[in-house]
Formats: structure tokens, C-alpha cells, sequence
């Protein structure tokens, strides 16, 4: 249920930062919109329904829960899903000017979402117990990060391009029209990552800004997401490292003392079994201490 939180949350990202492109009327997007609408509103009954950590463990009363809810989030939930329909309801009657077209604007409310994407994190992973796992799903999400990265300033650069009657936008062939708009104003944004792109000559002083700043934006995401990367990798191959050391101490001594190729496939046979029986030892030793600081 938590995932699919995610992936809505991922397309409020992309959805309102796409408001800057002539989209066309595709029926996909309003059905996702209505979809999304109502799984919010699911979420908040759900939210009344889902065990809450406490001091003493976990707890799934039912009084206990909708007191940690109400006290917390509920107010902020429903918040956001009146003003998440309050807006599909513009959208349908299709005002785009007047107050009703600037009450438009209250659908970017569905980004304050995004405030409680670290607990929802926290809550999933409790969820697993593999450490390898657990790394792998930090590895996609910087991933993910910095894909966020390059489509937000992708929208931004687009935005600031047809601003101004003389932007980028406007001096290159059919660059206002969508698809070609977003892939144009993307391929932008992560030609940037890595180094410099020869776009347009910078007509607006707006443009030529908005560049130098996005530059050097992405070169701190960029640093941030290898940073991560190679902790999370060095964080893999210390596991891994421990698996092998004592296979690789029984290479180099076989080597050294020339075994036959026979023996030394025995050998390492017998040291890959023993590390096997070591592991489940170690692991029903860790059941039982644990199991004796449970109050059980």
C-alpha cells in the first residue's frame, strides 16, 4: 500500500511540473488524477487501521491508533485530499481564468505530500531484514533523486525559454511543441550533469542566470549522488569481503604449499560448508539472545 503511495507521489512530481508544456487532453491523465484522488482518500481510513510503533512494541489497537493519527497527520491529510478535489473539480469545469482559473494554483498542495516521505521510507524498510536489500532500495532511490533532478529543471529551463518573445524556445524548430519541448529541455538539463552543453546563445540575462545556477546545482547533486553511491557500494563489498575471507585465505595457502588441484577443490569445498554451518550457528546464537530480551 506504502509503494503505491510512492509511485502516486512520484507522478505529482512529474504531472505538476509538466503544467509548463501545451500537454494534449490525453483521458490517461485525468483517469490517473481521479485514481489518485481516491486512493488518497483511502490512505486516510487506512491510516485509522495501521499499527503504530510504541514504547512497548508494536501496537494494533484500534483506540490507540486513531488517537496517534488524529494527533499527528489526520489534519494534514485531509487538508491536502480537499484541496487535491478541489482542484480535479476546476480542472473538470475547465476554468482557466478568473478566480476559478487562479484557484488552479492550490493543486501544487499535493507536493507538501512529500513531508512525510521519510517516515513512509522508515516504515517500509523496517519491513525487511535483508541488509543487501535494504542498500539496493537506497541505491534506486538516489537513482530516482537525481532523475527528479534533471525532469524538474528540465520543466525550468522550458518555462524560462517561453517567458520571453526571444528565448531558446522560440529560435529553434518547432521547440515549443510537445514531445520535442520536454525531450529538447531534458536533454538540457542532463547534458549539465556531466559537462557543457552548446545550446542557444543566451538572448535574456534571465536565461543566461538560470543556466549558471542550474550548473552549479548539478554539479553539487552530482557529487552528492556518487558520495552515496560509493558509501552504499563499499557498504555491499564489506559484505561480501566477509564472506570471502576465508576462501581466499585457503587460495593463497593452497597455493603456496602447491595442493593438487583435487585436494585444494576439497579444501575450499569444506571451508565454503563450514562457513555455511559458522552462519547458521552464529544465527540461531543471535535468535537466542534475542529472544531472551524480548518480554516473552
Amino acid at each position: 500500500w506504502i509503494l503505491i503511495g510512492f509511485g502516486f507521489m512520484g507522478y505529482d512530481i512529474i504531472s505538476l511540473t509538466m503544467d509548463v508544456f501545451d500537454l494534449p487532453d490525453w483521458a490517461i491523465l485525468q483517469m490517473l488524477e481521479i485514481l489518485a484522488g481516491v486512493y488518497w482518500i483511502a490512505d486516510v481510513c487506512v491510516s485509522f487501521m495501521t499499527g503504530v510503533v510504541g514504547r512497548s512494541g508494536l501496537c494494533m489497537d484500534l483506540c490507540t491508533i486513531a488517537w496517534r493519527y488524529v494527533t499527528t497527520w489526520l489534519g494534514f491529510d485531509i487538508s491536502i485530499v480537499v484541496l487535491q478535489w478541489t482542484a480535479m473539480f476546476i480542472e473538470l469545469c475547465g476554468a482557466r481564468t478568473g478566480f476559478l482559473g487562479h484557484m488552479r494554483a492550490v493543486r501544487y498542495c499535493r507536493l507538501l505530500r512529500l513531508a512525510k516521505f521519510d517516515q513512509l521510507l522508515s516504515c517500509v524498510l523496517e519491513r525487511v531484514n535483508s541488509m543487501i536489500t535494504v542498500l539496493l532500495v537506497r541505491v534506486f532511490l538516489y537513482f530516482q533523486a537525481v532523475l527528479f533532478w534533471v525532469h524538474i529543471s528540465g520543466c525550468g529551463w522550458y518555462w524560462v525559454g517561453k517567458s520571453y518573445e526571444n528565448g531558446w524556445v522560440f529560435l529553434g524548430e518547432d521547440s515549443e511543441k510537445f514531445p520535442k519541448s520536454f525531450l529538447v529541455s531534458v536533454h538540457w538539463a542532463a547534458a549539465q550533469l556531466q559537462g557543457e552543453y552548446e545550446f542557444y546563445a543566451f538572448e535574456s540575462p534571465v536565461e543566461h542566470t538560470f543556466a549558471v545556477c542550474h550548473k552549479l546545482v548539478s554539479i553539487i547533486v552530482l557529487a552528492m549522488f556518487v558520495s552515496k553511491l560509493t558509501t552504499v557500494m563499499h557498504a555491499i563489498d564489506d559484505i561480501k569481503t566477509q564472506r570471502a575471507r576465508q576462501v581466499n585465505s585457503a587460495r593463497r595457502y593452497l597455493q603456496a604449499h602447491s595442493i593438487s588441484t583435487g585436494l585444494s577443490m576439497s579444501v575450499r569445498k569444506y571451508v565454503e560448508w563450514k562457513q555455511s554451518v559458522d552462519a547458521k550457528r552464529r544465527h540461531n546464537a543471535g535468535e537466542q539472545e534475542l529472544m531472551q530480551m524480548l518480554p516473552i
